[in-house]
């Protein structure tokens, strides 16, 4: 199976790459890369399922990213409401509708303030995430304490006085914004029932008419009672958060961003939990395996693409990182993530490339598919989708062979039982003739593919664009390609004679393998002159290229 994506058909119409079971690949579009490390040994890619049961006193990252709306949220709802119980005693207590409460405007005053500093804290960049909690905390201590001395100063009516505080309200409600661990919300939530007390104790020294102790003590348990119930907003929040983090994660990766859907799985842009490694996962959902009458084939041929992947350790082949089931059955593997773009894209925006630069990537390509074909494994995928260009540390224009989805392993007889199903599939516009008759493939099948590859690299166009993928496949048969020079003058003969080479009908007449077509291109007059410099100059004026990575055409059919 693999990832494939939105192509060109043989005509030259967009249309989508679909295949069976054994589906074909590649990401299509842009997206983003980080590598970090060498790929996995094989032995280190027997499946494992995900463990989701973590356990934490600290609070889930998702909640933490959300600190500064949350604060936000609260700090403005809060000025909101001061400024409304301000113009209120205003209009009130100005007019002698009611007694003045000493110092009450001032004190609603200062909570306003106080709230609206909270935000513009809140709304500042960089600050820590635990920071912003521990301020929020703060801010409910120091709110309680201002709603407690505006409650406790009087004069106040004979019976106006009541039990349930204020506080009581803002301890339940303020957990539901800013949510912490249980032990600190409890905690804080009692800190801030007992500025009741404390208030009354103030106003006592100062002279001011108290209220009755046993009022003031039953207001005290009723904002311990609240206190209590400020943990379940926070134990819910926590475990709701925590569920569906779990439900994110794959083994060691956590799902940030899907980037690919389709009716049998999903890719998905995704992070190590303890590393800063990117991944793109790709998985296959259980829904789909439980409807599916091939399921079983089709987790073999899963499990054998991620295996077969980490056998390959050419810098041009793309890595596996991990490889895995979850406790819900949705298999998964993690691969690196890329940062550029794939051929079939760069000659659709950029028209086709110069022949010094098409040569260097192809004699990449070269090296990653001698690995395999040495391997005794053949891609039978080769197409420009499928060839990612990219930028690698420091190294622009380094190219990535893409999705051994559709691999034929010519070593053992398990593995052409599982492609046997599969001896026609691929891309029309790429496929050998051997491979559209299901007679026997090998390396000189990929040889023909790359041919393909080179020849819409220098033409910008298909070898073969019939009116249907049918006649495409008939002609790829029986009909003589126009010549490269044909369909652009600016190709160099010798570097036309190469390609040509590789789309000859009888594998016997191309070059005998990856490695001797690489020499080929290297003789090349032209081989050499597309240098880093000149690679690093084109990204720099194409950025775009590398930056728009999540927003490109990338679909998940299998």
């Amino acid at each position: 199976m693999g990832v494939a994506a939105s192509s060109r058909n043989p005509a030259g119409h967009r249309e989508q790459d679909r295949s069976g079971p054994g589906g074909k690949s590649g990401i299509k579009g842009d997206f983003a890369m980080a590598q970090v490390g060498s790929p996995p040994s094989t032995a280190m890619l027997a499946p494992h399922r995900s463990s989701h049961g973590r356990t934490t006193r600290e609070l889930p990252p998702e909640i933490l990213a959300d600190t500064a709306r949350r604060l936000s949220i609260a700090a403005i709802a809060m000025a909101f409401l001061g400024a409304v119980a301000l113009v209120v005693m205003t209009c009130v207590e100005g007019n002698g509708i009611r007694p003045e409460r000493p110092g009450g405007r001032f004190l609603v005053f200062v909570g306003l303030l106080l709230s609206l500093a909270v935000y513009a804290v809140a709304r500042r960049p960089r600050l820590s995430p635990r920071l912003l909690v521990n301020v929020g905390l703060g801010y409910e201590v120091s709110a309680a304490f201002l709603i407690s001395m505006w409650e406790q100063f009087g004069p106040f009516p004979q019976g106006e006085y009541r039990e349930l505080s204020f506080v009581g309200i803002l301890i339940v409600f303020f957990p539901a914004l800013i949510p912490a661990t249980p032990l600190h919300t409890v905690l804080t939530a009692l800190l801030a029932a007992s500025t009741g007390p404390m208030a009354y104790t103030l106003a006592l020294s100062y002279g001011y008419l108290p209220r009755p102790a046993a009022d003031v003590a039953l207001s005290f348990v009723y904002s311990v009672v609240c206190a209590g119930l400020a943990a379940a907003p926070s134990v819910v929040i926590t475990r709701l958060v925590k569920t569906v983090a779990a439900a994110r994660e794959l083994g060691s990766y956590r799902l940030e961003e899907r980037i690919g859907q389709g009716g049998m799985g999903e890719v998905w842009r995704a992070s190590h939990r303890l590393l800063a490694q990117p991944a793109a996962v790709k998985l296959i959902r259980p829904d789909w395996l439980a409807q599916n009458q091939d399921a079983s084939t089709t987790i073999e041929r899963f499990r054998r693409e991620a295996r077969v992947t980490s056998q390959l350790r050419s810098q041009h082949t793309v890595s596996l990182h991990d490889f895995g089931l979850t406790e819900d059955g949705t298999f998964y593997y993690a691969m690196e993530l890329l940062s550029g773009v794939d051929l079939e894209t760069l000659v659709e925006r950029h028209g086709p490339l110069p022949p010094a630069r098409a040569v260097h990537l192809l004699r990449q390509a070269c090296l990653s598919l001698e690995e395999a074909h040495r391997l005794g494994l053949v891609h039978r995928d080769v197409k420009p989708a499928n060839l990612f260009v990219c930028r690698h540390g420091v190294e622009a224009d380094h190219l990535k062979v893409l999705d051994f989805g559709l691999v034929a392993d010519r070593t053992t007889p398990e593995a052409a039982r599982l492609t046997a199903a599969d001896t026609v599939f691929g891309t029309p516009s790429c496929m050998a003739p051997e491979q559209i008759r299901g007679a026997e493939v090998g390396p000189l099948t990929d040889v023909y593919a790359l041919g393909c590859v080179a020849y819409w690299m220098l033409a910008g166009r298909h070898v073969f664009e019939g009116n249907t993928s049918a006649m495409t496949l008939v002609e790829h048969l029986s009909a003589s390609p126009t010549p490269l020079r044909a369909r652009r003058d600016a190709v160099p003969e010798d570097l036309e004679r190469v390609v040509m080479l590789c789309l000859a009908k009888d594998p016997a007449g191309r070059p005998p393998g990856a490695l001797a077509l690489r020499t080929l291109l290297s003789s090349c007059a032209c081989a050499g002159q597309w240098g880093e410099e000149d690679a690093r100059l084109w990204w720099r004026d194409h950025s775009a290229d590398r930056e728009t990575v999540l927003t490109g055409e990338a679909t998940l059919l299998f």
